[in-house]
């Protein structure tokens, strides 16, 4: 079981590069298995929300840029911690000088 947060920081860490897909994805079924049971309305959205994105990842040729910047995007009470130019690094694979 999870809260929020601790989902806001493992996607984090994935988007950093301090995890692989495959150890986000893993963690997360563990932590959101049977989710209906325990889960607030808004953890049971995101969980729903993170599968069905999985699944276009998976199953509909949805690219790991695409997916990336999915996740960077706010998911609930909380917002991605990634600043501007580390997101248009995701996107274009480098990250130009930016004076943010």
């Amino acid at each position: 079981m999870f809260n929020l947060d601790q989902l806001r920081q493992q996607i984090d860490r994935y988007l950093a590069g301090d995890l692989s897909l495959s150890e986000l994805e893993d963690w997360f079924s563990i932590e959101s298995w049977n989710v209906h049971q325990w889960g607030s309305a808004q953890e049971i959205d995101r969980v729903f929300s993170l599968e069905s994105l999985f699944s276009k990842y998976h199953f509909e040729n949805l690219g790991e840029s695409s997916l990336r910047l999915e996740l960077a995007m706010p998911i609930g009470p909380f917002e991605a911690s990634i600043p501007k130019a580390r997101l248009f690094e995701l996107e274009y694979g480098r990250a130009p000088y930016l004076s943010l």
